[in-house]
């Protein structure tokens, strides 16, 4: 990309120099562009996140980076990890790591318990190249893009001996390497980022104490080294990214981290400061700083600068919930470094490790496990989410929009809001059932043991049925009724009934007949024992559905009374040839009703409406409609891009259905058309407004702009080179002012092209043309209304800042106020000014090598675009593009760290503008 940039810079010379012009014309479209958010029956409301437990920065990518989430496979972000495109594997189950090809950021490689898989088309379709071993971890050589080593348990795995293999030729082809000893456990390989032939191995051999190797022909030959007093195993090992001699050794379980400085002929402690477990370690080749990864009560990342001599602490994790799994430094953009968590998706710092920032758009891998609502605050709700780790709990109040965690629980399986008492919710969770009367904030155990779920009567002020799975003998019993909120119970006793085989009770559901009077409330648990009734509150119970298949758990229960007081009781079973019945009101006759449903595909949950006509059916396939109880059924999936259907949640007051999904919470109908992110389509504020942009030039070529999300509120798009924006968009909500959305552009580029915005929610839309020759800013504050409609997902967790001084040691030294390009030749600097008042200097956001923006009141409005480049071999100079967004006063100060020569750019309280200066 490099060299065809350096190719065209003479040829679009031209193009990019120009007069700076007031503003571009505004042009009105005959009609609308193509659609951007096709009809669906469902939006994605979020929450946004997922375990994401590998990340591979593409080195030459400039901004390219791969994700590996636990249980979802691999995703993709052309855009510095700012949003990301889920590329599916055909095995995403058993995904270890990802390793990315330094130079083409289309080409990644996979290690999976079938082997190596590579696509060369950025996720689209996959190959096995490395087949009939299991991979626990691969390794692409940083100095040569055709090297690859990876560890597997090999094809002939025999007492627990792990192998070593590497491919030379991009995983065509594979050769066993031979190391010195048959290894046993796990076997750390670190391989030197300046040659590809050198590389280091530690684990422990079949016979003896462990050991660190290090070959520098590839494999052929092996020198053993000096092994650090670490214990127990694995031991990990990192190399120095600019100095092969430098190798760092930890191992999770003791908190110790070592340095050799001479390639591993003696080791010292270089942990001081730390005082907690290392995780693993991570270099930055730019600015030499070192990351280590630590984990305590919370996770936590440290920062070194002078080779792990001192330490400081750049982040600390806001719960224990949210462990964080990786770091990856990004070696295409100066000061970007990510970090992978549990529960919370990706983190991504543009300041070397100093602020942090969730940057999870289109991150859709969080798992809605539970879902209820609050009966007089509908857009309050409650889930149970998993994103790799143990389930936790999270409230909305706006109905989905956004997200908070709920504290307090552990190992939960149920959440449940009471109809009656706002703000009390039930949860169980530990092996019991906990209860809280503020929403979630505070929780007190009520002394069920064992319990696994609780229901709550709809009908009934404070019933409660609490069941148990595997009840023990000495508890005695099967399930539990309470009549105060949870405050005495009464037991069912386990010998009112017998299980088919005669083993301990079991169950996992209950449901109640919303019209059985509260002295003989009519009450319904089902499990893998089979399914109990009781018709008078739980004085007499009796053994029903003999007649449903035998071997088949009885996962949820579900129950309607029509108009004419006829109840239809619907059970979900455990998969086998049929899933889905309807029984009497006795649950003695039962009639399998999912005919119409996929065959073979389990049903996880199900919706009856009041009536009891209408159903939905939510299962591994998606979601399905019947009209009328079961006997036909029809798809209901338009825009559900997860099939995997765990929870239904129907609200009783209006049409709003709820999906829980494996991939996140759908809602249906969509509150809005959102815009649907692409390679070529920008969504701005809340995913409502879709940009695109056409370029072209004087001989006729013409092309798609590029689109490169930078926050929620700001973006850009790239003609020729990713790493070389050209045109930047910034939105803001200006609603509260003149009811409109403001749209602010800056360019830094005088190549002709067209931008079209459009409000999705609305279908209106105009089209802005900037003339070739012209290199412009301009401001559109009357054109869209303002309000925009729902959020389209958030993250769970919001993560706090910790700065430290980053202290990197390029020519220029990058700060939160100091933007260093060109290899950190040129220093810049932004002084604004807001009523003639001095403001603290702008913060910046590194962007490549030679581009950055700045903000001035928050990142999610950049207002100053930077790019500069290396245009001497044509006039002499480099090229200065400054691209404002704002109206504000501001001076740009560009300093050459080289020569010492310095510019400022001043720019007057007025209309944006953008501007070429020759440096």
């Amino acid at each position: 990309m490099r060299k065809r940039e350096n190719a065209t810079l003479a040829g679009l010379r031209s193009r990019w120099l120009g007069a700076a012009s007031a503003g571009a014309a505004l042009l009105w479209c005959a009609a609308a562009p193509a659609a951007l958010a096709q009809p669906a029956d469902w939006g994605l409301l979020g929450p946004r996140g997922g375990a994401v437990s590998s990340l591979a920065p593409v080195p030459a990518g400039a901004g390219a980076v791969w994700a590996g989430v636990a249980g979802h496979g691999l995703w993709r972000s052309v855009d510095g990890g700012v949003s990301w495109v889920g590329a599916p594997l055909p095995a995403a189950a058993s995904f270890a790591t990802v390793a990315a090809d330094p130079i083409d950021p289309l080409t990644v490689y996979a290690a999976t318990g079938d082997g190596v898989e590579k696509s060369t088309d950025a996720g689209a379709t996959w190959r096995l190249v490395h087949t009939g071993v299991a991979v626990v971890s691969l390794a692409a050589a940083a100095a040569a893009p055709t090297a690859l080593y990876e560890v597997d348990t090999g094809p002939d795995f025999y007492g627990g001996s792990m192998l070593v293999s590497k491919s030379t030729d991009a995983g065509a082809t594979w050769q066993q390497v031979k190391l010195p000893w048959p290894w046993v456990n796990q076997v750390s390989l670190a391989v030197d980022p300046t040659d590809a032939n050198r590389v280091y191995v530690a684990g422990k051999p079949l016979i003896g104490a462990p050991q660190i190797v290090v070959t520098a022909d590839g494999g052929a030959t092996w020198q053993e080294l000096t092994v650090p007093p670490l214990s127990p195993l694995p031991i990990k090992l990192t190399v120095d990214p600019r100095d092969h001699l430098v190798i760092y050794a930890n191992t999770t379980a003791q908190g110790e981290l070592y340095r050799s400085m001479d390639g591993g002929a003696s080791w010292k402690r270089a942990d001081g400061g730390l005082g907690l477990s290392v995780v693993s370690l991570t270099g930055d080749p730019g600015s030499g700083s070192l990351y280590a990864l630590v984990s305590g009560v919370v996770s936590e990342i440290w920062k070194s600068i002078d080779y792990s001599d001192s330490w400081s602490r750049v982040f600390q994790g806001p719960s224990p919930s949210a462990l964080v799994l990786t770091l990856a430094v990004d070696a295409g953009l100066p000061g970007r470094v990510y970090a992978g968590a549990q529960g919370a998706g990706i983190m991504s710092s543009d300041d070397y490790g100093d602020s942090w920032r969730t940057t999870n758009v289109g991150l859709d891998a969080v798992q809605v496990i539970d879902l209820t609502r609050e009966a007089s605050a509908p857009a309050t709700l409650y889930a149970v989410l998993a994103a790799g780790g143990a389930p936790a709990a999270a409230r909305s109040d706006d109905g989905g929009a956004t997200w908070a965690p709920i504290e307090g629980l552990h190992d939960l399986h149920r959440i449940v809001a009471d109809p009656y008492f706002p703000g009390r919710v039930y949860a169980a969770a530990g092996g019991d059932v906990w209860t809280s009367t503020d929403g979630g904030r505070s929780w007190r155990a009520l002394g069920v043991p064992n319990a696994n779920s609780v229901e709550v009567d709809p009908d009934i002020p404070g019933l409660l049925v609490a069941t148990r799975t595997g009840s023990s003998p000495d508890l005695g019993t099967a399930a539990s009724i309470s009549m105060d909120v949870g405050q005495t119970w009464m037991p069912i006793p386990q010998n009112q009934f017998q299980t088919a085989d005669g083993s301990l009770a079991s169950f996992s559901t209950a449901a109640f007949d919303a019209g059985s009077p509260s002295y003989g409330a009519t009450i319904y648990i089902g499990g893998a024992s089979g399914l109990l009734v009781t018709f008078n509150g739980g004085g007499t119970w009796f053994q029903r559905g003999q007649t449903l298949p035998q071997g088949q758990a009885i996962v949820r229960l579900r129950v309607s009374r029509s108009s004419d007081g006829t109840v239809s009781l619907y059970a979900v079973l455990s998969p086998g040839a049929h899933t889905l019945y309807r029984g009497d009101a006795a649950g003695s006759a039962w009639t399998a009703v999912d005919g119409g449903l996929p065959p073979g595909i389990p049903v996880r949950d199900l919706y009856v409406g009041p009536e009891g006509g209408t159903l939905y059916a939510g299962t591994d396939a998606g979601i399905y409609r019947s009209p009328d109880g079961g006997t036909s059924w029809s798809a209901l999936n338009g825009g559900l891009t997860e099939p995997r259907v765990t929870r239904l949640l129907k609200d009783p007051t209006g049409p709003t259905l709820y999906a829980g999904t494996a991939g996140g919470l759908y809602v249906s109908p969509p509150r809005t058309p959102l815009c649907s992110p692409s390679d070529t389509v920008l969504c701005l504020l809340l995913d409502r407004f879709a940009a695109q942009l056409t370029w072209r030039l004087a001989d006729g070529t013409t092309g798609s702009g590029h689109a490169r999300t930078l926050a929620d509120g700001s973006g850009g798009f790239w003609f020729f080179s990713p790493e070389n924006t050209e045109v930047f968009l910034k939105m803001l909500d200006g609603s509260g002012v003149n009811g409109h959305s403001w749209l602010f552009s800056g360019s830094l580029s005088n190549v002709g092209y067209s931008l079209t915005l459009t409000d999705v929610s609305t279908g209106d839309h105009r089209t802005y043309d900037n003339p070739a020759g012209k290199l412009s800013s301009f401001t559109d504050t009357q054109s869209f209304r303002g309000a925009p409609g729902a959020q389209a997902g958030s993250d769970i967790w919001n993560f706090g800042t910790i700065g430290n001084p980053p202290g990197p040691t390029d020519p220029c030294s990058p700060t939160r106020t100091v933007l260093c390009l060109l290899q950190g030749r040129f220093r810049v600097e932004i002084q604004w000014q807001l009523g003639g008042t001095a403001t603290p200097p702008a913060m910046n956001v590194p962007l490549s090598q030679v581009s950055g923006a700045f903000w001035f009141f928050g990142p999610q409005a950049l207002e100053v675009v930077v790019k500069i480049l290396d245009g001497r071999a044509v006039d002499g100079h480099f090229w200065v593009f400054t691209g404002g967004m704002s109206s504000l006063s501001y001076t740009v100060v560009v300093t050459d760290t080289l020569t010492g020569a310095q510019r400022a750019y001043n720019h007057p309280g007025s209309d944006p503008a953008s501007e070429f200066h020759p440096f």
